[in-house]
C-alpha cells in the first residue's frame, strides 16, 4: 500500500492548524442544508417568471408583480436560503392563473411592487440597454402607463388579499 496523500495532509494540517478528519469519502456525503438548497434552486428556476403554475402548492413563497420589480432575483436569493420560491409576472391584458393560485396558502403569496417613478426609471434604463424601440413599446417605461400598472397590480393585490411587499 502506499500513501500518497499521508504528507500532503500532514502539510495542510500544520500550515491551518486543523486537523484532517481522517474519513474517507467525507465530502461526498450531502448535509441537509446542502441538499435543501439544492432542492430550493432547482424548484426556483422551474418555476421562474410563470413557469409550472400547478407547482406553486409545492412553493415557500409565490411572488407576483409587474415587470422589473425583482421577482426573479428575489426568487434566486430566497432559494439560496433553501426557500422554494415561485414567481409570475403580472402584464396588462394577461390574466393569472386564478385556479392554480386559489391551491396557494395565501399567508405564502406576496405581490411585489414599488414606487412607479423609479420603476419607470428602471424600465427606462433596461429599455436602452437590452432593446431596441422596434421590440418594445414606450408604454413599456412612460410615467403615466407605468404608474397605472403599478395602481393595477396593487388593485389586484387587494382584491386576492395577498401581502404586498413594496
Amino acid at each position: 500500500c502506499v500513501d500518497f496523500f499521508g504528507e500532503l495532509l500532514e502539510a495542510i494540517a500544520a500550515r491551518s492548524g486543523q486537523a484532517a478528519a481522517q474519513t474517507p469519502g467525507l465530502y461526498r456525503r450531502a448535509d441537509a442544508r446542502h441538499l435543501r438548497f439544492c432542492k430550493a434552486m432547482v424548484f426556483v428556476m422551474k418555476h421562474d417568471d410563470g413557469a409550472d403554475a400547478a407547482g406553486w402548492v409545492d412553493a415557500d413563497a409565490l411572488l407576483l408583480g409587474i415587470s422589473r420589480v425583482g421577482k426573479s432575483p428575489l426568487s434566486v436569493f430566497m432559494g439560496s436560503l433553501g426557500f422554494k420560491v415561485a414567481n409570475y409576472p403580472i402584464c396588462p391584458g394577461v390574466e393569472i392563473p386564478e385556479e392554480a393560485l386559489a391551491r396557494v396558502d395565501r399567508r405564502r403569496v406576496f405581490g411585489l411592487t414599488m414606487d412607479a417613478a423609479v420603476l419607470a426609471q428602471h424600465r427606462a434604463h433596461r429599455q436602452a440597454e437590452a432593446f431596441s424601440d422596434a421590440c418594445v413599446s414606450r408604454a413599456y417605461s412612460t410615467d403615466r402607463d407605468v404608474f397605472e400598472e403599478v395602481e393595477a397590480a396593487r388593485a389586484l393585490f387587494t382584491r386576492l388579499r395577498m401581502t404586498v411587499v413594496d
